[in-house]
């Protein structure tokens, strides 16, 4: 009976781990979808994006939708003396998580506006 209690015990570790691991990426996933999470992520990365273009980078809004879709709008990037490098009303892309899980741009739905 000794040598199934360390068995019993590792696969009941196992099981936690596992589980915790689950519990962690459904509740990341919840989050993301949020309006409010989305804003703050995407504050951070135009920050962060800013700093490393030497560039003013802004997003306006950003929609993600886990297993559908991306939608980004008023996507702006100026250069050091303010002239407009890159603007973008809407860039939009539909895909599909159960037909490519590797998450990849399905490149024929993307649609740009602007």
């Amino acid at each position: 009976m000794e040598v199934k209690k360390p068995f019993q015990k590792l696969v009941f570790i196992l099981w936690e781990l596992i589980l915790g691991l689950v519990l962690l990426l459904v509740t990341l996933m919840i989050l993301i979808k949020i309006p409010f999470v989305q804003t703050i992520l995407v504050q951070k990365a135009t920050q962060k994006l800013s700093e490393t273009l030497h560039a003013n980078v802004q997003v306006e809004k950003v929609s993600i939708d886990f297993f559908t879709k991306l939608s980004i709008d008023h996507v702006l990037i100026a250069d050091e003396k303010n002239d407009t490098v890159i603007f973008v009303k809407s860039l939009k892309n539909q895909y599909s998580v159960l037909v490519d899980p590797l998450f990849s741009l399905n490149n024929k739905k993307i649609a740009i506006d602007g």
